[in-house]
């Protein structure tokens, strides 16, 4: 009778039992090489982790003052970037309980900061300061994006980054804000 798809047990036993499977230090000495490789592949990747981070550091950004009168409250941001490479492309996003404002950051004339350059402006919020939460969003040389929160320093999740609309559009940063005001028209932006 032909094989129809029924294994035969036994067979499959005297192959089993033909096969040399190394000795227990064999299989030892495998598991621990996986192991160290994957244990350097994680040290190898937390390394650049590390390094991309510090690289986004350099370029640094904070909140000089805040002013308040009778209804605004008024916020003097600083933008610096001691790195040695140059930062292609900034925003200062704002997003109040009024809605969100954004404005491409200009260093020496242009878009560009190049090693050493930075700029400072004051910007106009509403009474509540606590209630705005202010980010830079800047792209280093190498390409990457980052989003950080300007007043605690920390980098916003990629995750909630991917969420963030203005991340879509491509363009000069003037044609980039424009795109992403167009959209929270269309679409408010949800938190």
């Amino acid at each position: 009778m032909p094989y129809r798809g029924v294994m035969d047990l036994g067979a499959f036993g005297e192959w089993w039992t033909s096969q040399y499977w190394g000795s227990v230090a064999d299989w030892v000495g495998a598991i621990v090489t996986t192991g160290a490789l994957f244990w350097a592949f994680l040290v190898f990747r937390s390394d650049r982790v590390r390094a991309s981070h510090a690289e986004a550091d350099r370029f640094t950004s904070y909140i000089v003052s805040t002013t308040h009168d009778l209804t605004f409250s008024t916020a003097k941001f600083e933008f610096f970037n001691a790195g040695d490479t140059p930062v292609p492309l900034a925003y200062l996003v704002t997003c109040q309980m009024s809605g969100n404002n954004g404005t491409p950051l200009r260093a020496d004339g242009g878009y560009v900061f190049r090693p050493g350059a930075g700029t400072s402006f004051r910007v106009r919020l509403a009474r509540h300061s606590n209630d705005t939460f202010n980010y830079v969003y800047f792209q280093d040389s190498h390409g990457r994006t980052w989003l950080r929160d300007i007043a605690t320093g920390k980098y916003v999740s990629l995750r909630r980054q991917t969420r963030g609309p203005w991340l879509r559009y491509q363009g000069s940063p003037r044609a980039r804000w424009e795109q992403f005001v167009q959209n929270q028209k269309e679409r408010p932006l949800q938190r």
